[in-house]
């Protein structure tokens, strides 16, 4: 059995899919159970084998766990984009975002001392659902001439398949309860 494979059946045991809201407070989000941790980290990074890249991205909060084990393991750097400006950031990019899951439009703040002009940057989140976060974070990197060369989630929602993902919407749509 495969980590896509291993991954789903425990998705499929823990997951509370109620229409396209996808609870996953016992294993993935509030509580991290070590075997997903370890399958998403394991999958992640192997499908990074072959691709260039300079850095780790993600935004707080839930992505910030899969960017740090992953970034340890690959032994590469990773940014978090804040969601509130701190005191300690004098120049930064801006950008705002609606978020899905909270159902709020939020800014996001990226310090100007860890994004450089012609990084790759892979990003990294929990879900994928429209895309928000995504798109704002490459209007970011269009100001800085940065790229952002793969995106890794852990269950996409949506039909992008340039979506590296374990969880797809073709896996969801065979779950009990789930809807578009």
């Amino acid at each position: 059995m495969n980590y896509k494979d291993k991954f789903l059946k425990i998705f499929k045991e823990k997951a509370v899919i109620n229409g396209d809201i996808i609870n996953v407070t016992s294993f993935l989000n509030h509580l991290v159970d070590y075997e997903s941790l370890s399958l998403i980290v394991d999958y992640f990074s192997s499908k990074l084998q072959n691709i260039y890249f300079d850095k780790l991205i993600t935004v707080e909060s839930s992505g910030i766990i899969f960017t740090s084990a992953l970034a340890y393991k690959l032994k590469k750097p990773f940014i978090i984009v804040k969601k509130k400006l701190p005191v300690t950031i004098k120049e930064f990019y801006n950008v705002t975002s609606y978020s899905f899951t909270k159902q709020e439009t939020t800014s996001l703040y990226v310090s100007k001392e860890v994004l450089k002009c012609g990084e790759k940057l892979v990003f990294v989140d929990d879900f994928y659902a429209h895309g928000n976060t995504l798109k704002a974070l490459k209007e970011i990197c269009r100001e800085v001439q940065a790229e952002i060369v793969t995106s890794l989630v852990v269950v996409n929602k949506s039909d992008n398949r340039d979506i590296i993902s374990l969880i797809s919407k073709e896996d969801l749509i065979n779950m009990e309860g789930f809807n578009e």
